[in-house]
């Protein structure tokens, strides 16, 4: 039976991938026998995991008591999202992808991941590391035989060839199994902080301050309540901001934000777009969050260079000047470690 989170999470070193630098579509996180997108918070099992088992095989181990159990069939669309979120944008169907430097290391990257089910090695321009899977949604085939749609990811070894991606629905038939080729799976319930709209709440608040206190720092969606301007902040002493994701669905009103840090100018940034930070910082500021009067929460994909972190979301609106100092140093002497981080780098 496959490990839920819960079990498989503990010692796993953090790792995440990020497959455009700054601006992104989305940021692809590892965790472990499980790849998030954490856009559509699905967390998608490892290809590798199902191999050589048939669609009719494994719909039986989805039970309670099942080799699978806790897992579902993803659908078409949901495995285009990760291919797509992952930053591989070509259009999908039998397509060779001749694309951009960036989406063809988007390919291998999201191997690396998903998991890498079989490698041709039948002699010159034919190798290559294939990611193959099969959803379990019927496809007419021939009279009384049904198929799954099967999709797959190649990537040469040969740079004279394009990679593939392809999209077939026609696929192996139901009840036929392969050595080289897994099962798209997914959790049938997604954690806590794996969507934007099921995010992770504070552990503490102190008036404006929002604590969260040893979280996970692979990637995951926080929520304070709603405000114009926000400031993150470490306040373990030794992690560092890496990535930080806008909500795609916020009731901000015009869909537009500001990422400030390390004294820089403002970055104007849209609404469901992923920041990496060239190099990691303590602390950011996101302003211009416009809420709509009856909206309640804007929450935030955070990544950090750690496995657990503890940090805080100070709500700016509410700090009268002169008492924001004041505020850190109740909240756990962040000032000072702010000043020893800028002194390092130094």
């Amino acid at each position: 039976m496959v490990n839920l989170p819960s079990k498989l999470f503990v010692g796993v070193v953090l790792c995440a991938v990020f497959l455009f630098s700054a601006m992104a579509p989305a940021i692809i996180v590892d965790r472990g026998d499980y790849t998030q997108d954490s856009r559509t918070g699905l967390a998608f099992l490892d290809l590798t995991e199902s191999l050589n088992r048939s669609v009719q095989q494994v719909e039986t181990q989805l039970g309670t008591f099942g080799d699978f159990a806790g897992h579902r069939y993803a659908t078409v669309d949901e495995v285009l999202s990760l291919f797509r979120n992952a930053g591989i944008t070509s259009p999908f169907g039998t397509s060779r992808v001749a694309g951009t430097d960036a989406e063809l290391a988007a390919i291998g990257d999201l191997q690396q991941l998903i998991g890498i089910t079989n490698t041709f090695n039948t002699g010159v321009g034919f190798e290559g590391r294939v990611s193959s899977g099969s959803t379990n949604e019927p496809v007419t085939g021939a009279p009384n035989l049904r198929r799954s749609p099967f999709l797959e990811i190649i990537d040469w070894f040969d740079p004279t060839r394009n990679d593939l991606v392809s999209v077939s629905s026609s696929g192996p038939q139901f009840d036929s199994s392969s050595p080289g080729s897994g099962h798209w799976l997914v959790l049938n319930a997604t954690p806590l902080g794996y969507r934007e709209d099921a995010p992770i709440l504070p552990t503490t608040i102190v008036g404006p301050q929002k604590n969260f206190n040893n979280v996970d720092g692979r990637g995951a969606w926080y929520d304070p309540v709603a405000s114009d301007s926000y400031e993150f902040v470490i306040t373990d002493g030794t992690s560092l901001f890496t990535a930080v994701g806008l909500p795609a669905n916020s009731s901000d009103s015009d869909q537009m934000f500001t990422l400030s840090f390390d004294g820089e100018p403002g970055i104007t940034l849209e609404a469901g777009v992923d920041y990496v930070f060239d190099t990691p910082v303590d602390s950011f500021t996101i302003s211009g969050i416009e809420l709509l009067e009856d909206a309640e929460t804007f929450s935030a994909f955070l990544m950090f260079d750690q496995e657990q972190v503890s940090f805080s979301m100070i709500d700016l609106s509410e700090i009268p000047e002169p008492a924001a100092g004041l505020l850190l140093l109740v909240g756990g002497g962040v000032i000072a470690v702010r000043r020893r981080r800028i002194a390092r780098r130094d």
